[in-house]
């Protein structure tokens, strides 16, 4: 698995974790970040398809950060290796320069 298909792996597993724990069901996100039940659920069982604006919205709407979605803290039997923190950070960098360009 590439270093982004990591990063997704780990981004979806804390998403379906987070929703969890806040005890918020698929249809409620979907409802609040405007995607629909069926992509969700696709991307919490295979996160190929998860884009950076995706990860935006559903963080925004669970109240969390990217960076919290992207912890390897969640689940603790991932382990991110020293390549992929760096393409966390990459990731962070470029989402804050996407904002900054579309004025968000």
């Amino acid at each position: 698995m590439s270093q982004v298909g990591s990063l997704k792996a780990i981004a979806c597993k804390n998403i379906k974790v987070k929703r969890l724990e806040l005890g918020i069901s698929q249809a409620q996100l979907a409802q609040s970040t405007k995607l629909t039940v069926h992509y969700l659920s696709k991307l919490e069982r295979n996160p190929q398809n998860l884009t950076l604006d995706t990860l935006e919205n559903i963080a925004s709407a669970l109240g969390v950060s990217v960076f919290e979605l992207l912890d390897q803290g969640h689940p603790p039997h991932v382990k991110l290796s020293k390549n992929s923190m760096e393409a966390i950070d990459l990731v962070i960098r470029l989402l804050q320069a996407h904002k900054a360009s579309s004025g968000r």
